[in-house]
């Protein structure tokens, strides 16, 4: 490339181009390390991600909702199905067995109903932990302005938890896990799965109290198996959320 690329004399190419030991490979210094975050731009894009992360969260309560509404409305017609089926041919073994495929459908469509209301939870969790971010930055900016803050500025998980309410402990803790969507489906859930065990204890011919014994039992243990399940699901989702801006005491 010599007799092409370069037509300089070799003495000046040689005295233009650095030693191969000599060349500066330090990294750049990152564009934003003199960034001013009371910069109007940089205050633009803190809002527009709160917008944003406000706007998923809203998306993930829609949905939730109106997954949990749409299991409600295929348990109601499925029972009213049932009760008009029941009228014109009686409660025989035929009856029973179409029972018991329902409601193990249901059942299935409810567990799915769980699955994704879990996937919720997470989703409004990590969105929660973005907000309380975002707002230690506005405090950076403006820390003046912290008396007014009524929700959480650090992102450890003892303040992001802060934001939905206070915390339950023994009894109350059940009371307040049934009074929550995930807790009416866990509810509605075990009992499908009870009441499907002993109509098919009923249609094998087994006697109403082997059924009510057995459908009793698979109901408990259903739920608590969907009450643990939820409780890993939730646990899982809080360990996987990383601090950058933790309070004093979780620092302490």
């Amino acid at each position: 490339m010599d007799g092409f690329g370069d037509r300089r004399p070799a003495d000046q190419r040689s005295a233009a181009t650095p030693p191969a030991e000599s060349v500066d490979d330090s990294s750049p210094a990152e564009p934003w390390a003199d960034a001013d975050p009371r910069d109007p731009g940089v205050l633009q894009i803190l809002s527009t991600e709160h917008w944003g992360l406000l706007s998923a969260r809203s998306l993930v309560y829609n949905e939730a909702f109106t997954r949990v509404g749409s299991f409600l409305t295929l348990v109601s017609m499925s029972f009213v199905g049932l009760a008009l089926l029941a009228q014109g041919r009686g409660f025989d073994r035929d009856f029973l067995l179409l029972a018991a495929i329902i409601l193990v459908f249901d059942l299935l469509v409810g567990l799915a109903t769980i699955v994704r209301v879990l996937g919720a939870i997470d989703e409004d969790l990590r969105t929660v932990h973005g907000m309380s971010r975002l707002r230690h930055a506005y405090l950076e900016v403006a820390p003046y302005l912290r008396p007014y803050f009524t929700t959480p500025s650090n992102d450890d998980l003892r303040s992001v938890m802060t934001s939905y309410g206070k915390a339950h402990t023994g009894l109350t803790s059940v009371v307040y896990f049934l009074s929550t969507s995930l807790g009416l489906m866990a509810l509605l859930v075990s009992v499908i799965a009870g009441l499907a065990s002993a109509v098919g204890v009923s249609a094998a011919d087994g006697g109403v109290a082997m059924g009510v014994g057995l459908g009793v039992a698979v109901a408990l243990v259903a739920f608590v198996g969907v009450a643990l399940l939820a409780r890993r699901s939730i646990l899982a989702g809080q360990a996987a959320l990383e601090s950058l801006f933790p309070s004093t005491r979780d620092q302490d």
